[in-house]
C-alpha cells in the first residue's frame, strides 16, 4: 500500500469544501496572467477529476 493511501486510511474520510469554498479557490488565481491561467486550469483540472471519481464510485 503506498503511503499516501495509508494515510487516508488511517485519517479517515477527507473533509470536502462546499460550493462556496470551492468558487473561492478558483478566483484566488489572477487569470489576467499566465502563472493565473495556468493555476487556474490546474485547480480546475484537480476539482473535475474528484467530481468523476465520485460519480465513477471506488477504483
Amino acid at each position: 500500500m503506498s503511503p499516501f493511501l495509508r494515510v487516508l486510511s488511517e485519517q479517515g474520510a477527507v473533509p470536502y469544501l462546499e460550493k462556496a469554498e470551492i468558487d473561492a479557490l478558483l478566483a484566488t488565481p489572477d487569470r489576467r496572467h499566465p502563472q493565473g491561467q495556468r493555476d487556474y486550469a490546474l485547480l480546475l483540472f484537480l476539482y473535475n477529476s474528484v467530481i468523476s471519481l465520485h460519480r465513477n464510485g471506488p477504483v
